[in-house]
């Protein structure tokens, strides 16, 4: 069962992803102009906003991969490349920020 902004409340998303609410969620996911699908090199599809909040739940405090597992569901391997895509795509798109 895929998890978008919608399945957790205001409290959950600043507990666990560190946002106050889904509108700046929602703003972010436009601002990285993450696609609704992304297609992983092993050509599995994840969800934008799924992938989104993985990855926010990961880096917002010192988790593992399990943990991510424990929330979300699915493989770990699966969040393994789902992340490393996700840091590419930033890193190629925004590292000029830096």
């Amino acid at each position: 069962m895929v998890k978008g902004f919608d399945s957790f409340t205001d409290e959950q998303i600043y507990s666990l992803f560190r946002f106050k609410n889904k509108d700046q969620l929602r703003r972010l996911l436009h601002c990285l102009y993450l696609n609704k699908e992304v297609k992983l090199e092993n050509n599995i599809i994840i969800n934008g906003e799924e992938l989104l909040l993985a990855f926010l739940y990961r880096i917002s405090y010192p988790r593992r991969l399990i943990d991510v597992v424990n929330v979300f569901g699915s493989e770990i391997t699966r969040w393994s490349r789902a992340f490393s895509a996700l840091l590419e795509y930033l890193y190629t798109h925004f590292s000029h920020l830096l």
